[in-house]
């Protein structure tokens, strides 16, 4: 994964400037990952170094609003939208059966690739990615879906 160009907009929700590469990690992913993605140039806070080691999920995904970023997790369970619902959210990656160096290269798709990539920070608020290692799942409040399927690092939309 490439460093990112900077993608800075103003956030006009809250009148503060946002950068899609600034993420949340929860406690499921990695140190190494979380250095990986420092060193390319993303700023990433950690849910184990801000709130604590097994914080619940329902505070991490309300920390990770709070400070209008999005939750880079492995943990499916913020699919579900009556637990974790699409309106509380700054945004959420969800990276399923992606392991390793994987991580690295499945994040730098997802935002260097396709119409993710042309997103803007606060289209991020109240919406989800879950990526596996051929399939990206796309949602946003309002019911926006999509469907990508994982070719060659780049993104496809499936029919």
């Amino acid at each position: 994964m490439d460093t990112l160009p900077d993608k800075g907009v103003r956030d006009e929700t809250s009148g503060t400037w946002a950068d899609r590469r600034s993420l949340c990690a929860d406690a499921d992913i990695s140190p190494e990952l979380i250095a990986d993605l420092r060193a390319k140039g993303w700023n990433i806070k950690s849910s184990i170094d801000t709130i604590r080691a097994h914080a619940p999920d329902e505070q991490v995904r309300k920390w990770a609003r709070q400070e209008k970023r999005i939750l880079l997790t492995e943990d499916v369970g913020f699919w579900n939208d009556r637990k974790h619902p699409l309106q509380d959210t700054a945004g959420i990656v969800i990276l399923e059966n992606v392991q390793g160096t994987e991580q690295s290269r499945m994040l730098g798709v997802l935002f260097t690739t396709g119409f993710i990539a042309n997103m803007h920070a606060r289209e991020w608020l109240n919406a989800k990615a879950k990526a596996s290692p051929h399939i990206v799942e796309f949602k946003r409040l309002g019911g926006f879906k999509k469907r990508l399927e994982v070719h060659d690092d780049k993104l496809y939309e499936i029919e």
